[in-house]
């Protein structure tokens, strides 16, 4: 399994030949790194589905039931992630393995939902970690010069 710094080089040696791109890259990267930084894992797994796009869940607030947020779920275990998925579900789908960087680089990168759920503890499919998209963007408007 690639080091947070192995996985930063594979993302910069994946990304598109074109220089605008690289630089936009390279700016996320510091912040890639400080919330991987964070995680108990390098790889989590996520649901895919048969098309290669990644589950994403809808959830509805307890309190207020207008208000709606889409997640993806990022599971310690493969056994977790398998877990996790319901019987006789409309979308067949399986987990693959990311790794933490390339994962938090194509949630924010590609606007995938509002928030990644990072369920670190294996077995405990129920507290999840979530890191929220604002929370990347503060992070990175705060620390470049995008903003």
């Amino acid at each position: 399994m690639m080091n947070l710094d192995q996985q930063v080089q594979a993302l910069l040696q994946d990304a598109p030949d074109d220089p605008e791109m690289r630089q936009i890259t390279r700016i996320f990267i510091p912040v890639l790194k400080s919330l991987a930084a964070k995680r108990r894992h390098l790889q989590y797994y996520v649901l895919q589905t048969e098309s290669g796009e990644w589950v994403r869940l809808s959830l509805i607030n307890r309190t207020q039931s207008n208000r709606e947020k889409t997640v993806i779920y990022a599971f310690s275990t493969i056994e977790d992630a398998k877990m996790s998925i319901e019987p006789g579900q409309d979308i067949p789908c399986n987990p693959v393995p990311v790794a933490v960087i390339d994962l938090l680089f194509k949630f924010f990168a590609f606007n995938l939902g509002e928030s990644l759920v990072f369920f670190e503890k294996p077995g405990d499919r129920l507290k999840g970690v979530e890191v929220p998209r604002s929370e990347f963007e503060d992070a990175l408007y705060g620390s470049s010069d995008l903003a």
